[in-house]
């Protein structure tokens, strides 16, 4: 077992332990910009999109390089799934967010070439 904190989620801050409706109460301002949605926009104590897709593509790439050949089973949540899936398939950008989101429990099956 290989844990590599490239393909973890996001770090968990005082942010990330907040309800939704404390969420709604202190940032009001990126529930309205959308910022869940949104490539470049960092909420505090977080990344952006395209931070996190970053820090993956490093994980990916180590993982691909350390493993070459042969079968990796990597476990994580939807949105670090949502990255590999979009980083693996080589999706436009304006589908990141369009793309149906992977269900917990569910299994995404690629192969690298």
């Amino acid at each position: 077992i290989h844990a590599d904190a490239n393909c973890f989620g996001e770090r968990l801050t005082e942010e990330s332990r907040l309800t939704a409706q404390e969420a709604f109460e202190r940032h009001s301002g990126l529930v309205d910009a959308n910022a869940a949605y949104r490539w470049d926009l960092e909420p505090p104590d977080a990344e952006s999109t395209r931070a996190v897709i970053d820090r993956v593509a490093v994980g990916l790439a180590a993982l691909h390089q350390e493993h070459a050949g042969h079968a990796v089973l990597l476990v994580s949540h939807g949105f670090v799934v949502r990255c590999l899936r979009f980083l693996i398939d080589g999706l436009a950008e304006t589908d990141f967010f369009a793309t149906e989101r992977i269900p917990n429990g569910d299994f995404l099956v690629r192969e690298l070439g």
